[in-house]
């Protein structure tokens, strides 16, 4: 009859603040009551089941400034529930280390999830990590790093935040030489080129493989443009498509081009467009179009219009799964999405910011 999709806050605090030794420090406390569903039972009678217990929501943050623009960072946030239900924690940490110039470092993060206690789910216990290191040298003209990102296959923060793929390890190199100084009729330009290299955590098997460059260029008239290429030269395992232990969707070999535009943003009125065609080696492709002009009736005011039309032709996605098979679907899918911004500015202390938006989608099997 009834099922709530939301909690009942009992009460909620929040402190946060950072000392004079640069030493930040936050914390956020909440309690929600229990949540019952009112459903009839199989003598037609009315009872509730209890779907959600009292649970207390914890989120704790230490955060410390370093010199050369550097930090390091403790957070834990935890999930009590009472009763017979699990219960959840992640501590991790996010730090940062430059060297006194402020051009080679080393920044990072990594975590820890822990469900545990009396559950109804599959597990009583169940431990995951996830890591994030990146090193390089990170300003000057030319600039490199190489990046290693691990989700473990049970990783889980999901209790409070939000994770969706797991079961991961990808590595990625990237380079870039970036001109500062104008030249010629231009101010400023840069110039992409990257890798990326991915597998599964639990047992190395390849998933994805890809190549990518981009480059822009800003004017003296302060309009930018650029592209940007990605190649996929083989066959990619999409096993998060497949959504069964072990099996993947191999995806065909795939090349996308992407170029943009953007005008002065001085001026009353300016635009951006953009464009962005994918291919594979199939007969399936997609094309994403987006414009978005801006007013600025005036130092207060401002409006903001995003059109976007992604098209896919012969998609491929997951449809169901039988005791043998797993049924993908071969698809047409049309979407519109058209974003509204509005923002007035009272004081450069107080505003009013309206988002309007309207999504329509069609897909065709």
């Amino acid at each position: 009859q009834e099922n709530p999709d939301r909690q009942q806050l009992i009460n909620a605090l929040k402190v946060s603040g950072r000392n004079k030794k640069g030493l930040g420090i936050g914390v956020f406390n909440g309690l929600t009551n229990n949540t019952y569903a009112t459903v009839n039972n199989e003598n037609g009678q009315s009872e509730q089941i209890l779907t959600d217990p009292l649970t207390n929501y914890n989120a704790f943050v230490l955060d410390q400034n370093l010199k050369n623009n550097s930090y390091v960072s403790l957070i834990n946030t935890n999930v009590s529930r009472q009763g017979n239900f699990y219960n959840a924690n992640v501590l991790g940490t996010q730090f940062k280390f430059m060297d006194k110039n402020n051009m080679y470092g080393v920044e990072g993060s990594g975590s820890w999830s822990n469900l545990y206690g009396d559950s109804q789910i599959e597990y009583e216990t169940q431990d995951g990590f996830t890591s994030n290191i990146e090193v390089g040298k990170f300003s000057g003209n030319f600039n490199a790093w190489i990046e290693n990102k691990i989700i473990s296959d049970t990783y889980d923060r999901n209790d409070m935040g939000f994770n969706t793929l797991t079961n991961i390890v990808n590595t990625e190199f990237g380079m870039n030489y970036n001109i500062y100084d104008p030249f010629g009729n231009y101010n400023r330009a840069g110039v992409y080129l990257g890798m990326d290299y991915t597998n599964l955590y639990k047992n190395g098997a390849f998933a994805d493989f890809g190549i990518y460059h981009d480059l822009f260029l800003i004017t003296k008239e302060f309009n930018a443009y650029g592209y940007s290429v990605y190649i996929a030269p083989v066959k990619n395992h999409d096993y998060w498509e497949a959504r069964s232990p072990g099996r993947y969707y191999l995806q065909p070999e795939n090349y996308s081009f992407n170029a943009w535009y953007s005008s002065d943003y001085r001026k009353v009125f300016a635009f951006d467009i953009s464009v962005n065609y994918r291919t594979f080696n199939s007969n399936r492709d997609r094309i994403n179009f987006s414009v978005s002009p801006r007013v600025r009736a005036s130092d207060k005011i401002s409006f903001i219009l995003e059109v976007n039309s992604y098209n896919y032709n012969n998609d491929v996605g997951w449809v169901d799964e039988t005791v043998s098979d797993i049924i993908l679907g071969e698809r047409d899918r049309n979407t519109l999405e058209s974003i509204l911004n509005f923002k007035y500015t009272f004081t450069n202390k107080m505003g009013l910011n309206f988002r309007l938006r309207h999504y329509w989608s069609k897909v065709l099997y």
